[in-house]
């Protein structure tokens, strides 16, 4: 519903209301109404104004082509209305919503938390920990998503260090545990066909064109060496190579993990819950290729 901030809203915003329209009409004005490139193009530019500058809901404006594509011939309704019921959109809306439900019962903290705790006090492997837990979680939920999460706790990490290092260890360190944690979120979206949105558009095409279909488990067991190699290299290349760090220990680190663990308190009936789901959902995943050989 377009109310509130979409409606009632100073001129700068009717702007950007304004100006898909206004490139849609431009568009098919100069390549011609017959012209179904031109038609596509017209519709892509509409789209694009709107996303770039949040004229409306993300959700709103990707809604677009059902009312277009019909009335410019580009698909029919139900063949517009098919693409938004294919299942690896179902399988994207499943992947976020698992997603939501890890940071509403902060399941990722939990699991970061504990995976930094097991690595010590030595700064490569609190650099390790972080990079690990980052990697895990992206194999489940898209590498933005992630990151995010993890952009906290390596927060937390880094500004308990600041009258404890000298400014060059400080400023490697961390650099290196935020650098690590947007890496190892790509590496870890790698690993899984659900980890980042490309993985499954590759799946879908492969499919479509009549291709023996990619299973989750054939991925997995091709990507997971790849990933494993690339990780390493990663690591040993940011904490050796580029940031190096020459300290031996940080005192303190293991306080705060302890304290932010203690706040988190013991797993509530929710986050077992979401675990449950979260474990069963990946099972599912995995081997849904040999379980479909079952007949009921």
């Amino acid at each position: 519903m377009l109310t509130g901030n979409y409606l009632s809203s100073p001129p700068m915003k009717w702007f950007k209301i304004i100006i898909g329209p206004l490139l849609f009409i431009i568009c098919l004005a100069i390549g011609g109404y017959d012209h179904p490139q031109f038609k596509m193009i017209a519709v892509m530019l509409w789209m694009l104004s709107w996303w770039i500058t949040n004229a409306l809901p993300v959700g709103a404006t990707a809604l677009l082509p059902i009312l277009l594509f019909p009335l410019l011939g580009i698909l029919d309704l139900k063949e517009t209305t098919a693409n938004y019921a294919n299942p690896v959109i179902y399988l994207f809306m499943g992947g976020f919503v698992l997603g939501l439900a890890i940071e509403k019962w902060n399941l990722h903290k939990r699991i970061a938390l504990n995976i930094m705790n097991l690595s010590g006090e030595k700064p490569n492997r609190i650099i390790l920990g972080g990079m690990l837990a980052t990697a895990l979680l992206s194999m489940w939920i898209s590498n933005t998503a992630t990151a995010v999460m993890m952009l906290p706790i390596g927060m937390s990490v880094v500004s308990l260090l600041g009258d404890k290092l000298d400014a060059f260890s400080g400023r490697n360190f961390g650099i290196t545990l935020m650098v690590g944690i947007a890496y190892a979120a790509n590496l870890g979206g790698i690993t899984t066909l659900i980890g980042t949105p490309p993985n499954l558009v590759l799946a879908s095409i492969v499919e479509e064109s009549g291709m023996p279909s990619i299973h989750f488990s054939n991925w997995l067991f091709f990507a997971f060496p790849l990933v494993v190699i690339l990780f390493t290299l990663t690591y040993f290349i940011n904490t050796r190579l580029v940031f190096p760090i020459k300290i031996n220990k940080l005192k303190g680190i293991g306080e705060l993990i302890h304290s932010e663990l203690h706040a988190l308190g013991r797993m509530k009936p929710g986050e077992r819950r979401v675990l449950l789901v979260m474990s069963f959902t990946a099972f599912l995943w995995i081997f849904r290729s040999q379980l479909t050989q079952f007949e009921l």
